[in-house]
């Protein structure tokens, strides 16, 4: 039916409601059908509930504006200059902003030198929160804040604005040209955007009053400075545990199987109160890697000459290279600067080495990219993101077939193969593996937390500073090498490397697990080939067989006290070395000589703190491959926590004694002829109270910042709540349509 004859049909009923329109417009006024229009207007109805009010669509459609107006005005670059907290309010209102995109790398980096405590596991929970409309947070935490009866007054803003103005426009222009600037663009009066302005800094300084509460105490500030800055000196006699050991000590099933139901479910070298030496037959997470590797000297042959005319033309390109800035007179450095350019016989030869390293990288690359056309070609006829680990598989192409086609157009041998099952400890000990990684940007990521992220998954949690991996996926260009000692040469090598296999970390079906861990096929050494494999059995067979040894150097130990009590320590010293390790002065008795024992002198040492310890263990299980070095460390702490336990309360030594001190996870005995103390001084706490307290309170505001700008922790603490389904929750353009406008706030 068309328009006209629908009219004419219905006009009765049109003309009836245009006289109860009238009417009623009539009685009310003009304000009467405002309210009524508002009562009708789909964006005045609420979406959502929290404490203090009720949250719709033009509430969002303010907030969006008055963020953008804050964006205008650099609020990014003031967040993002405060700190922590700044940085991840910044993060969380203006995701977007350039000032935080290395925010999550920045932490993750403070968190491994030890400067915030924090696990990272926590810092990636963080970042991989369920991600909330920015307009909504600013919202609600505006409201959080005039909850708490906190507002920044209009004035206070304003002088706030005046004062940063120049360094937030790197000088070039004041408060009222950057705010008439606001002005033109926004079409806000000037009181509005300092009322928005200073919301800014009633949010931000509102969460600083908050974290404040936490504040470093006194007491704190006195334990930090008594640790970092007392320090003891020692003298003693070590006695190994590992020279002992007797490879051919018989050991039973018996003692091998107690063993391991005793530390099956522990992961090596987690030293313990219960577990003094660290023993642990927990298997950890292993990965099989397929590899293709392109040694630059095998490139570098393929490489022709360089011509004359080519050396000529590089040495016009680069002049700049062969120039020099010297004064025009040679007895006045302050005379006149003239350039002085070498000659092209003078750098003949390093032109020559300069074309071919760069003709090398060139075809190196080319050799790389093709390898990557030939095994991801399959990759194009599948989804990658969705697809399965058997579809990744199928698809891969082989790289023993991509390594004869390279042979065959460039005559350039490309080594492949597979390794066997390899933990991240493992990656450490493979002197080839140990070198890879890949550049991206100024940071070189190693292939070893590289392949550890790989996942069979499509779907995996976001890993703060690396790429989400799938296995059969490239992982490279890996750039590395090896330095061959014998023959004084380094052997650089470029790779492409995938994960073809994974085994999560899981307790040891019995004490008959064993698998292979070669690591590349190249620059193999017997010694390496011997090493190749893992046994339980075998571990447990060696850690029985130290801890016999261990027994041994303890009994030693006590026979030293005697000899060293019965005469003086030099005299009892040289008496024990006659007796354990005769012969030793022959520089060809390497046995003896790893049997001799001699005082040793250690000043100066510290304490670590109980709480740094923790934080320590922590990355020790996340970075598993850097266990062998942070056992070092915390060995060499907890044999200063013994020695200070030798000292008698406020005294500062041990005087002369001859104490016997086991220390399981040093695997060594100990025997102590003295300790000094060297208490902190009042000086020491005056100079160092204030950054210490610093160092502190930068340690934990990380820590109380992500709490409180968690968007989850906003969510509960304002219990926001949404009337209708997440999924039907307004976006950022929601409102699109709308025309600007920014709710004036006193």
């Amino acid at each position: 039916m068309s328009l006209v004859k629908w009219i004419r049909k219905n006009n009765r009923k049109i003309m009836v409601f245009v006289v109860v329109f009238a009417m009623v417009a009539f009685v009310v006024g003009t304000t009467g059908m405002q309210i009524i229009g508002n009562m009708i207007n789909p964006n005045k109805k609420a979406f959502a509930t929290y404490d203090g009010g009720k949250m719709n669509n033009l509430d969002i459609q303010a907030a969006q504006n008055e963020l953008q107006v804050l964006r205008m005005l650099s609020g990014d670059q003031l967040l993002a200059v405060q700190g922590t907290g700044g940085a991840l309010l910044c993060d969380l209102i203006f995701p977007d902003s350039q000032m935080v995109g290395d925010l999550p790398a920045q932490l993750k980096q403070a968190v491994q030198r030890g400067q915030i405590e924090l696990d990272i596991s926590e810092l990636e929970a963080y970042f991989n929160q369920q991600p909330e409309n920015p307009a909504i947070l600013w919202h609600l935490l505006k409201a959080e804040a005039r909850r708490g009866g906190y507002l920044v007054s209009t004035a206070n803003a304003q002088n706030v604005l005046k004062a940063i103005a120049p360094q937030m426009t790197q000088g070039q222009g004041s408060a009222v040209q950057l705010v008439g600037a606001v002005m033109q663009k926004s079409g806000l009066t000037e009181a509005q955007i300092i009322r928005i302005f200073g919301d800014l800094l009633t949010v931000s300084d509102y969460a600083n009053r908050v974290m404040n509460n936490q504040a470093v105490t006194l007491n704190q500030v006195k334990a930090s400075l008594g640790r970092s800055k007392e320090r003891l000196d020692a003298e003693y006699v070590t006695i190994n545990a590992e020279a002992l050991i007797d490879e051919d000590a018989a050991i039973s099933d018996a003692e091998i199987a107690a063993q391991f139901e005793a530390y099956k479910q522990n992961d090596a070298g987690m030293v313990a109160d219960d577990n003094p030496f660290g023993f642990g037959y927990k298997l950890p997470k292993r990965i099989q890697l397929e590899y293709m590797i392109v040694q630059t000297n095998d490139v570098k042959e393929k490489i022709d000459v360089p011509t004359n005319s080519e050396m000529d033309q590089y040495y016009r390109t680069n002049i700049a290279q062969f120039q020099t800035e010297e004064p025009s007179d040679p007895n006045d450095p302050q005379s006149a600067k003239i350039t002085k350019t070498k000659s092209f016989t003078d750098v003949e030869r390093q032109i020559r080495s300069s074309i071919k390293r760069e003709k090398t990288s060139t075809m190196t690359s080319m050799i790389i990219n093709e390898i990557k056309d030939i095994t991801e070609k399959g990759f194009e006829t599948i989804t990658f993101e969705e697809a399965t680990n058997d579809q990744l598989q199928q698809a891969a192409g082989e790289y023993t077939v991509a390594a004869e086609q390279i042979a065959d157009t460039h005559g350039v041998t490309v080594t492949t193969g597979k390794t066997g099952w390899l933990s991240a400890a493992d990656f450490q000990n493979e002197k080839i593996l140990r070198s890879l990684a890949r550049q991206q940007g100024r940071t070189r990521l190693p292939l070893s937390e590289l392949a550890f992220v790989a996942s069979p998954d499509p779907k995996q949690p976001r890993r703060i500073g690396l790429p989400a991996i799938r296995v059969w996926e490239n992982i490279g260009p890996v750039t590395g090498g090896y330095w061959d000692a014998d023959a004084s040469e380094y052997h650089a090598m470029t790779a492409l490397v995938r994960v073809v296999a994974i085994e999560e970390a899981a307790v040891a079906a019995d004490i008959n697990v064993e698998y292979d861990t070669k690591g590349v096929a190249l620059f193999e050494t017997e010694e390496d080939k011997e090493k190749a494999s893992f046994s339980v059995k075998h571990t447990i067979t060696d850690d029985l067989r130290l801890k016999m040894a261990m027994d041994v150097a303890n009994a030693r130990a006590k026979e030293l006290v005697a000899l060293v009590t019965n005469s003086d320590w030099s005299e009892g010293v040289k008496a024990y070395n006659e007796k354990y390790a005769p012969g030793a002065d022959d520089p060809n008795n390497t046995e003896a000589a790893d049997l001799v024992v001699k005082i040793k002198f250690s000043n100066d040492q510290s304490r670590t703190a109980a709480s740094e310890i923790n934080r320590i263990k922590q990355y020790m299980v996340q970075n598993p491959g850097m266990a062998p070095r942070i056992q070092q460390m915390l060995t060499a702490n907890e044999l200063n926590n013994q020695l200070y336990a030798l000292l008698d309360e406020a005294a500062e030594s041990t005087g002369t004694i001859s104490k016997v001190m086991p220390l399981e996870s040093a695997k060594a005995c100990y025997v102590v002829k003295e300790v000094i103390r060297q208490p902190a001084t009042e000086k020491d706490y005056l100079d160092g109270k204030a950054q210490t307290a610093m160092q502190l309170s930068a340690k934990d505001d990380p820590k109380l910042a992500m709490a409180h700008y968690s968007s989850e922790n906003i969510i509960k603490r304002m219990n926001f709540e949404y009337n209708k389904k997440l999924d039907e929750a307004p976006t950022e353009d929601d409102a699109a349509a709308e025309a600007p406008a920014a709710a004036e706030t006193e």
